[in-house]
């Protein structure tokens, strides 16, 4: 049985250029199964929530998010989550799921533009997601840090450990 699900929710990871509005958007469909097939990860599901900027993100997509997650046969969730807010939605599900492995990952550049360290990410937080105890945590970089012991660095745009 397949135990472990990536969930798209949007962000940079996800975002394309639009020549109509000039800028990067989130447009279509989700690039998560392309490269789950490139990149041969196995034995996952996928599932797309919602395709938003993580800087739109509201409270009501993370109560969202967090009722799939409360709600899924999955005992191990790799969310794909805009940079901006990783964070803080990863410090919500941390304090409501309890039973869970949640890995929270993102990318500082679009998977559709090379090059990206989005299929690293993706990869990783996968990977850490099977080896981790229950908790929510978050994975950028080849580093997994607890979800209340983390931040993005304002300048750099990399997480660091918060302590």
């Amino acid at each position: 049985m397949i135990n472990t699900c990536i969930v798209a929710t949007g962000g940079t990871f996800e975002k394309a250029y639009s020549l109509l509005d000039e800028r990067m958007v989130l447009e279509g469909g989700s690039v998560i199964p392309e490269l789950m097939e490139k990149t041969f990860l196995r034995d996952c599901d996928f599932v797309s929530l919602f395709q938003i900027d993580s800087l739109r993100m509201a409270k009501h997509h993370r109560e969202a998010l967090l009722e799939w997650i409360l709600s899924a046969r999955y005992s191990r969730i790799v969310i794909v989550h805009g940079t901006s807010r990783m964070v803080e939605t990863a410090r919500f599900l941390r304090s409501h799921v309890t039973n869970k492995v949640v890995v929270l990952t993102g990318a500082l550049y679009p998977y559709r533009y090379s090059p990206s360290e989005a299929a690293s990410n993706l990869g990783g937080a996968v990977g850490v997601s099977r080896l981790l105890g229950f908790g929510t945590f978050v994975f950028m970089h080849g580093v997994v840090f607890e979800a209340d012991r983390c931040r993005k660095d304002a300048e750099t745009g990399l997480f660091e450990a918060d302590s």
